[in-house]
């Protein structure tokens, strides 16, 4: 239940994200990095929560523009994340 949660929930949130770099908007940004870096700690997608602490820390130093490349580069961990999920519900 938690995971299926965050595979509906994450791409909403780098959707999120991407907005908020684009308007240059700290808060949105802060927030959705916030979320999704606390809903990937629970299910284990630790790569993808630490990408999302950083984005989160630069954020709330309202640093829109350092944060364009973690933000770019979320699509793809969060992939990575769900593929490995799925596998290990598969080999549950």
């Amino acid at each position: 239940r938690i995971i299926d949660q965050f595979t509906m929930d994450a791409p909403r949130l780098i959707r999120d994200m991407h907005a908020a770099v684009e308007a240059g908007d700290a808060d949105a940004l802060k927030l959705a990095a916030h979320t999704l870096k606390s809903s990937s700690a629970n299910v284990g997608a630790h790569l993808l929560s630490a990408r999302c602490r950083e984005i989160e820390r630069l954020a709330r130093a309202a640093d829109v523009n350092a944060a364009v490349e973690l933000v770019a580069g979320t699509d793809a961990e969060f992939e990575q994340a769900h593929a490995a999920l799925v596998a290990e519900r598969v080999e549950s």
